[in-house]
């Protein structure tokens, strides 16, 4: 395991892009809402050791972390004129958006749920490894978001490959908003509110 400080930001951004082209690499970094864990999206053996770190229901889904918008298209993700507008009005930022794919299973729609995050410097670090990652908040499922690595050195049993200390983070998890269809739903409260989205939306009448 390797601890540094985000202030050598080179250093730091150097050190996780050479980790994530590693398979099963895990990484604890900040953004601008939490601490999160983070491998790269296509990284199978990596996403079952963060299953194995949080002890997370694998049922669960990852969320997709992208540079930009336009990283989307080579996942299928049916960006909706309803989602467009969103992304134009709130990307980047503290907002995650849970969309259909183009990848139907039998009768089942598949989804994912994508943030476009506000923070130069995981954004650098996806430039640079040339991927999306997926990520999860650092803790033990069920508990609260990590805001140190104190605090998550100090509840994780598994420790991560690398660690990227900003300390404390304030922020708070993002909203997230389903719209797999035309009446979104909020599935988790958060800096942007749902009455800013259906607002935004109101202006495509």
């Amino acid at each position: 395991m390797e601890i540094i400080n985000k202030t050598l930001e080179k250093e730091a951004v150097r050190l996780a892009v050479d980790f994530l082209q590693k398979e099963g690499s895990v990484l604890l970094m900040p953004t601008e809402t939490v601490y999160g864990l983070f491998c790269r999206w296509d990284d199978e053996l990596g996403k079952q050791r963060i299953l194995d770190i949080k002890g997370r229901d694998p049922k669960k889904p990852f969320q997709m972390i992208a540079p930009n918008s336009e990283c989307l298209k080579q996942f299928d993700i049916q960006i909706t004129k309803q989602i467009q507008c969103i992304i134009d009005k709130f990307c980047p930022g503290p907002l995650t958006i849970i969309a259909n794919t183009s990848n139907n299973t039998g009768t089942k729609q598949e989804t994912i749920g994508f943030r476009i995050p506000a923070f130069p410097f995981l954004v650098s670090i996806m430039d640079k490894a040339n991927c999306c990652l997926a990520a999860t908040s650092a803790n033990v499922s069920g508990a609260s978001p990590i805001q140190t690595i104190e605090d998550a050195m100090e509840n994780l049993e598994i420790h991560p490959d690398v660690i990227i200390d900003a300390g404390k983070i304030d922020g708070q998890a993002s909203t997230v908003v389903d719209m797999t269809t035309e009446k979104i739903k909020i599935l988790r409260p958060g800096p942007i509110s749902e009455s800013e989205i259906k607002e935004t939306l109101c202006s495509l009448d």
